[in-house]
């Protein structure tokens, strides 16, 4: 199946989004951007190129840009919808998984559980509230995808040309806290290698050695932690087999910021919106009848 594959790191920019209920066909179109549709209840039937798609709850779809897409039937139920950019090169659609490391969204699909309808409903009330915040609905918008990409049934690890670092991309694909390893002779040891031969086989395949490699994962595993949970950066950093003090200066290094700073920057402070909310509770999030956006 067709897929969407796009770096950990991607950045991603916000460009509309909502939730309706429509009982009208999906105008058709063409455009620069993707869209997301993740379907709460009913069905909706939506065209591009060729494909048709029946989307029913806790179905989703995202859409490909520059081909017209649009309704092949009537919709008739209640979703969100989403439409972002990306620069060409970080991301793209393939019917093949390319070799590297990239996270996978499959064109259409099911979703395991509801995170992914979660985080987007956190974006659309910060959007609604407060378009200013550009910089964070970008970053929520990110956070969507990688949510997303892993709640989505049957995602499969990323495949390499060398089949002896395939068994080792398939382990940290799968392993989320990575504490199996304390050092590059374990790491050898675990999966079977001596250690140079080990060093030469992640500098072939990675142009990293093994713990360039595992600190990298750690990283990007810690900056998943500070966005999608409320753990104390201590744990964070007992969880991934770090010193506290180590981590802190590590994490600085490899971001640029500390991991207070990185949690601020993604994670919203509602603070300042909640009295606002109260006020304009009715004036946001009406669904559009017409399933015009």
């Amino acid at each position: 199946m067709r897929s969407f594959y796009f770096k950990y790191n991607i950045k991603l920019s916000h460009i509309a989004s909502g939730r309706g209920i429509v009982t009208d066909v999906h105008i058709t179109r063409t455009l620069d951007e993707c869209e997301l549709f993740l379907m709460i209840d009913g069905v909706a039937n939506i065209r591009q190129g060729n494909e048709e798609y029946v989307l029913n709850k806790g179905d989703y779809l995202l859409t490909e840009r520059n081909i017209e897409y649009g309704g092949s039937g009537p919709m008739s139920g209640e979703f969100h919808w989403l439409h972002f950019a990306y620069h060409d090169g970080e991301a793209f659609f393939a019917d093949e998984p390319p070799v590297g490391e990239y996270l996978q969204i499959p064109k259409r699909g099911h979703l395991c559980d509801g995170d992914a309808l979660s985080v987007l409903d956190i974006l659309i009330e910060q959007y609604a509230k407060n378009d200013s915040k550009k910089a964070v609905t970008d970053a929520l918008v990110r956070a969507l995808l990688i949510d997303l990409s892993k709640s989505v049934d049957g995602v499969a690890a990323p495949r390499s040309k060398d089949k002896r670092f395939q068994p080792i991309i398939d382990y940290f694909h799968c392993n989320p806290h990575i504490n199996d390893f304390h050092d590059v002779k374990g790491m050898a040891e675990f999966f079977g290698y001596n250690e140079r031969y080990l060093i030469r086989l992640f500098k072939k395949n990675t142009g990293m050695s093994p713990h360039e490699y595992l600190t990298e994962k750690k990283i990007l595993r810690a900056q998943e932690m500070l966005a999608d949970s409320n753990m104390a950066i201590k744990e964070i950093a007992g969880i991934l087999n770090y010193d506290y003090y180590y981590f802190m200066r590590l994490f600085r290094k490899a971001t640029g910021m500390s991991p207070t700073e990185f949690r601020k920057r993604v994670i919203p402070d509602w603070g300042p919106y909640v009295s606002q909310h109260i006020i304009d509770y009715g004036k946001v999030g009406k669904p559009d009848n017409d399933g015009d956006k």
